[in-house]
């Protein structure tokens, strides 16, 4: 995921935190959003609050990525038609 050379479509970042958020509801659905954010917020040193959500995006990101390849992401299409 430290790939200087990737870039997301501004569609594709979306559906990346959609994907997150979807893999994060079903472990457990929870209205606890500001808890999600807590965990996801970077400390002043830079580091994650919680380190795993990092491991958690990045799989997100080549969910999406991967998809793409394969003819599309459509977990979040009913969003953007």
């Amino acid at each position: 995921m430290n790939d200087p050379d990737l870039r997301l479509t501004k569609q594709q970042a979306y559906f990346a935190m959609f994907e997150f958020l979807r893999c994060h509801y079903e472990r457990g659905p929870t209205d606890e959003i500001g808890a999600l954010l807590g965990s996801l917020s970077l400390l002043p040193d830079g580091t994650s609050a919680d380190p795993a959500y990092l491991d958690d995006w990045a799989e997100a990101v080549s969910a999406v990525l991967s998809a793409e390849k394969a003819g599309g992401y459509a977990a979040a299409a009913f969003q953007t038609e």
